[in-house]
């Protein structure tokens, strides 16, 4: 059994219901606002249950992750960006951008990552721009997510390590206090993870 964990405020779900759906695999959804709600779901099946967070903004707890045999998260960014990188990858020039599946430890986003699917960045990229381009390839990953799990095969691929630790909201702010020029802070400096972000807009 497959558990899955989605933002309930995302209206990607309704697309990622359709492809799990097509998948082939038996799952569950669930829809929490904070780690509280996780507690009062009663999660059914074995021990070798599988949990997947997909763009969910809940921290799993040490033990809720202990119920299952293996937990993942799709996450937005590359191994170069945990946390809430979409600010700092354009900040930062980068030249690729978008979305990996990791194994959920209770330390955010330090798990290893076992799928990667990356985009070029454009060099009129904008906030919203690049966070429809890493829906897409959170799609992408779910795909890919899907077929490894249907074949039993998700231990046996590849690890991989991130390379830093995670950009959180703190340095978010931090950043955007050090930024004097107006332009550059309006166009880059949007906090992404707002009530109804463009993209969403968008699905």
């Amino acid at each position: 059994m497959l558990h899955v964990f989605l933002n309930p405020k995302r209206n990607i779900n309704k697309i990622i219901k359709n492809i799990l759906d097509n998948g082939d695999i038996e799952y569950r959804t669930y829809f929490p606002n904070d780690k509280n709600d996780l507690f009062n779901y009663e999660i059914v099946g074995p021990k070798s249950a599988i949990s997947l967070s997909i763009l969910s903004k809940v921290i799993f707890p040490k033990k809720f992750l202990l119920k299952f045999e293996n937990s993942f998260n799709i996450h937005p960014g590359t191994k170069d960006y945990p946390g809430l990188g979409y600010n700092f990858a354009l900040l930062n020039n980068e030249l690729q951008y978008g979305a990996v599946c990791h194994y959920m430890e209770e330390a955010i986003d330090s798990g290893d990552i076992i799928i990667e699917s990356n985009f070029d960045v454009s060099k009129y990229e904008t906030i919203d721009s690049l966070q429809f381009k890493t829906y897409l390839h959170v799609l992408i990953v779910l795909n890919e997510f899907i077929k490894n799990y249907r074949n039993n095969n998700l231990e046996s691929l590849p690890k991989r390590k991130w390379t830093r630790t995670p950009y959180l909201k703190k340095d978010f702010l931090n950043k955007y206090d050090e930024i004097e020029d107006e332009i550059l802070k309006n166009k880059f400096m949007n906090y992404p993870d707002s009530e109804t972000p463009l993209v969403e807009k968008l699905f």
